[in-house]
């Protein structure tokens, strides 16, 4: 008598085979069909790094942008008494985008898939909202990384 449900099935091939129902071609088939349902399947995790080098090079245009919008908000600030503190306040906030984009690019391979690549999407949307054009290279590659966060989701 066999020992597990794998020997079990295995010898249910065999006798079929024994008793004619199978040629040795399907024989064999059904065999490694059976012997590759028994190998433990890891969860799909693909997709996991290139959601996350899309999110760390729109991180670092985010960044870059960010800062131009700083250096222009403090000229501003400069040639026009408090003029440029709405567009320090939107670079500030286009970096927070960006540092939260990362932050979600990190766990999009993680058991919340579908949820990170929602608020990756979301956050790509927060940084181009925050300094319009000069947030548009960022953006690009934010919403490259939450395109393939969500093909690449499980189920």
């Amino acid at each position: 008598m066999a020992e597990s449900a794998l020997e079990d099935r295995l010898a249910e091939v065999d006798r079929l085979r024994a008793v004619g129902i199978l040629t040795d071609s399907e024989h064999a088939a059904r065999r490694r069909l059976v012997l590759n349902a028994s190998v433990p399947q890891r969860p799909n995790a693909s997709g996991g790094v290139v959601v996350l080098v899309l999110t760390v090079l729109g991180a670092l245009v985010g960044v870059m942008m960010g800062l131009v919008a700083l250096t222009v908000g403090g000229l501003g600030n400069e040639l026009e008494d408090g003029s440029g503190d709405q567009v320090i306040g939107l670079g500030l906030s286009a970096i927070a985008a960006v540092v939260a984009s990362v932050v979600f690019g990190l766990y999009v391979s993680g058991r919340n898939r579908l949820a990170m690549s929602w608020c990756l999407l979301g956050a790509a949307i927060w940084h181009l909202v925050s300094i319009s054009a000069f947030g548009f290279p960022g953006f690009v590659f934010l919403i490259l990384g939450a395109t393939f966060a969500f093909v690449g989701r499980d189920g």
